[in-house]
């Protein structure tokens, strides 16, 4: 979806915006040599979300309802559990990547804050990515723009906060990403599970299902959930 890529290129535009506007050259350069390292880890997030999207849009066209839900639960917890890993092997790695690409001592501490704060969001990023894929293979595309549009906002608003009102640095930008990924991701699995309970097939009431003809209806009629297996 070409206004989802718009959004998602405006996400970073605001972040190099502030930083380069309220804090100066060198934090520009840090944070931006930081984001290119860190978009390695994020590939990853990429080949969740074009699985998850192949997969579910299989198995909603099969009317496989009980399937879904549970392939797409195992694949929020494989992708939480495969940021988590990741968070550890960046951690470790990031001062020796930064070196690798001969980013200047005098950026290297501002790089390292940024790089090791937004790691954090790994996990976050890798679900809400998932969960997006998810939606948008559930014919909800609309919704999952409107969550990629109000994390840009927050991220907008929580980096002004940070940087502007609280005088954190470099520091205030990674919190504003991480904070505003993480709230979309919340609201993402809240979605999801309402979904999920919205979806889940109902009992057949259906009258030939329930009498036949001089049968009268059973008492198992009351309760939805165990429809009358009667036949005589």
């Amino acid at each position: 979806m070409i206004s989802e890529l718009f959004v998602r290129q405006l996400y970073s535009v605001i972040d190099m915006a502030i930083i380069g506007r309220y804090l100066g050259a060198r934090e520009l350069g840090a944070v931006g040599n930081a984001a290119n390292i860190i978009m390695l880890f994020l590939v990853v997030s990429g080949g969740f979300e074009m699985a998850v999207d192949v997969m579910v849009s299989r198995l909603l066209g099969a009317s496989k309802n009980k399937e879904k839900a549970t392939m797409a639960r195992d694949t929020l917890f494989l992708s939480a559990i495969s940021g988590l890993v990741l968070v550890v092997i960046a951690w470790i790695s990031l001062p020796a990547l930064y070196k690798a690409v001969s980013l200047p001592e005098n950026m290297m501490r501002d790089a390292l804050l940024y790089g090791r704060v937004y790691l954090f969001a790994l996990p976050i990023i890798y679900i809400y990515d998932v969960g997006r894929a998810i939606l948008i293979s559930n014919e909800r595309a609309k919704i999952s723009f409107y969550l990629l549009a109000t994390s840009s906002i927050l991220n907008l608003l929580l980096n002004l906060l940070f940087i502007l009102v609280l005088q954190l640095g470099v520091l205030g930008s990674a919190l504003g990403t991480v904070l505003a990924q993480g709230i979309t991701m919340l609201v993402t699995l809240y979605l999801l599970a309402k979904m999920d309970r919205q979806e889940e097939e109902p009992v057949s009431l259906k009258p030939e299902s329930l009498t036949s003809p001089g049968q009268k209806l059973s008492p198992s009629f009351i309760s939805p959930c165990q429809p009358s297996s009667s036949n005589s």
